[in-house]
C-alpha cells in the first residue's frame, strides 16, 4: 500500500529530513515566485482513500529555480508535517510539487509548515471547504452503510471533488507570507510517498502558515497520520538562504 515504505529502497538522498544539521548559508538561492494567470481555475481533489493523503491535481503556474523552469503540478497535505525543524514536527505540511517541462516526474517541491492560526488564508479556503465536504459526506456514508443503503458514486470514499484555485493568491498567501519567498532551506532529496523517487530538489519555507483549528482537525480526522519517517542525512548539505530572518511560526 501507499504506507508501505519498504518499497522505497535504500537510497542516500531520501526525504523527509530533520532540518538541523549540515546547514550552510547560501547567498545565491532564487527568490521563489509562481508565474501564473490571475484567473481562477478548477483543480481536482483526490481523497485519502485513493492517495493516502489529500492530493490536489491540475495546479497551474511556473517557477524558475536555479536557471530552470518548473511547472506546478499538484499539492499534497501531510498530517503531521513530514519535515522536522530541530526535531519538532508541525501540525501539518503542504507540499507543492513541480515537474520539468514535458515531464511527469516531480523534480522540485516547495513545502510549507502549517500550525493552528486565527484564520485560514483565502487561497487555501476552497481546499479546506472541499476537505470539510468530504468529511461530512463520509460521516453520512457511515450512517447509510449501517442500514445497508446502496451508495451513489458521488458518495463513495474514492469520489473526486473539484476545487476552485488561484495560483496568484497562493503565491501571495504562501510564498509572500512573512517573505517566505526569500527565507527557506533547500536540499536534494526524494518524493516522500512510494516509490520515493530521488532527484527532487526541496525548498522548505521557514515560516509556517496558519490554518483554523477546525480545518486542521478535519484534515486529521479525514486522513489520519500520513508522515513518512525521518530519513538519514548521509552527509547531505542543507542550504539556508542568508537573509538573517529566523525561523518563525504564526502568532
Amino acid at each position: 500500500g501507499l504506507r508501505n515504505w519498504g518499497v522505497c529502497g535504500s537510497g542516500t538522498h531520501q526525504s523527509p529530513i530533520n532540518l538541523e544539521l549540515n546547514v550552510q548559508e547560501e547567498e545565491n538561492l532564487d527568490l521563489l515566485r509562481w508565474v501564473a494567470p490571475v484567473e481562477s481555475y478548477i483543480a481536482t481533489l483526490s481523497p485519502p482513500a485513493l492517495t493516502n493523503t489529500f492530493r490536489l491535481d491540475g495546479l497551474k503556474g511556473t517557477m524558475r529555480f536555479r536557471g530552470e523552469d518548473f511547472e506546478l503540478s499538484h499539492l499534497v497535505v501531510h498530517t503531521p508535517s513530514e519535515h522536522r525543524w530541530i526535531g519538532r514536527r508541525h501540525a501539518a505540511e503542504i507540499q507543492f510539487y513541480h515537474t520539468r517541462v514535458r515531464s511527469k516526474d516531480p523534480a522540485l517541491a516547495v513545502a510549507v509548515f502549517v500550525e493552528p492560526g486565527p484564520a485560514t488564508p483565502p487561497a487555501l479556503q476552497p481546499l479546506m471547504a472541499a476537505v470539510h465536504g468530504y468529511l461530512a459526506t463520509q460521516i453520512d456514508v457511515q450512517q447509510q452503510q449501517r442500514v445497508r443503503v446502496t451508495l451513489p458514486p458521488a458518495l463513495l470514499p474514492t469520489a473526486l471533488a473539484t476545487v476552485e484555485m488561484n495560483t496568484a493568491r497562493l503565491s501571495a498567501d504562501v510564498l509572500g507570507f512573512a517573505s517566505n519567498y526569500a527565507n527557506y532551506f533547500s536540499y536534494y532529496g526524494s518524493e516522500t510517498q512510494p516509490p520515493c523517487r530521488e532527484g527532487v530538489t526541496w525548498a522548505v519555507l521557514k515560516t509556517a502558515v496558519g490554518l483554523r483549528q477546525e480545518d486542521l482537525d478535519a484534515l486529521l480526522q479525514a486522513q489520519g497520520p500520513t508522515a513518512r519517517p525521518t530519513q538519514e542525512m548521509h552527509g547531505r548539505p542543507v542550504y539556508d538562504i542568508a537573509t538573517g530572518v529566523a525561523f518563525q511560526t504564526p502568532a
